[in-house]
C-alpha cells in the first residue's frame, strides 16, 4: 500500500485574494456610478437643475448659518454692554482712566491666552469712549482686532 501525503495547498483562497476581490468589486462599483452620474449630468436636463437647485439651497443655508452667527455674537455684545452700563462706573477723570487702563490690561491678557476680550472688554470701552481720551489709543492699535459693533458706540 502506498502512503498518502498530506496535500500542503488548501483549496480555499487566501485572505489577500479575498480582500483583493473586495477591494476590485467596490472600485469598479465607484468607478461605474461616477460613470453613470457624469452622463446624467450631461443629457438629463431636469437633473442638472435640481443638482443646481440643491447647490443654492445648501449656500443659502450656510449664508443664513453665518448671518445667525454674526447676530448672536452682536447680540452677546449689546447684552455685555447693557450690563456694564447697568453695573455703573467710577465718574472721576483719573478713576475712570485706571478702571479702563485695568480692563485693557485684562482683555490683553485674554488675548494672550487665546480667549475672545470683546466681552471682558466691553465696560471699559464703552465707558471709555464717553469719557477717555486714551479710547482712540487703544483704537488705533487694535483696530483690526476689535469688531466693529463695539467702535461704533
Amino acid at each position: 500500500m502506498a502512503s498518502i501525503a498530506p496535500s500542503t495547498t488548501s483549496s480555499l483562497p487566501r485572505t489577500t485574494t479575498i480582500i483583493a476581490a473586495t477591494v476590485g468589486t467596490l472600485l469598479t462599483g465607484f468607478v461605474a456610478y461616477a460613470f453613470y452620474f457624469d452622463h446624467r449630468r450631461r443629457t438629463d436636463a431636469e437633473f442638472r437643475r435640481s443638482l443646481k437647485r440643491e447647490a443654492k439651497i445648501a449656500t443659502k443655508k450656510a449664508k443664513e448659518a453665518e448671518e445667525a452667527g454674526a447676530q448672536e455674537q452682536k447680540k452677546a455684545i449689546r447684552e455685555a454692554v447693557k450690563a456694564a452700563n447697568e453695573e455703573g462706573y467710577p465718574r472721576d477723570s483719573e478713576d475712570v482712566e485706571a478702571y479702563f487702563m485695568q480692563e485693557v490690561a485684562r482683555g490683553e491678557g485674554m488675548c494672550q491666552d487665546g480667549k475672545t476680550p470683546y466681552l471682558s472688554l466691553m465696560g471699559a470701552v464703552v465707558d471709555g469712549r464717553r469719557n477717555c481720551s486714551r479710547i482712540g489709543i487703544l483704537h488705533q492699535s487694535r483696530q483690526d482686532k476689535l469688531p466693529h459693533c463695539i467702535t461704533s458706540y
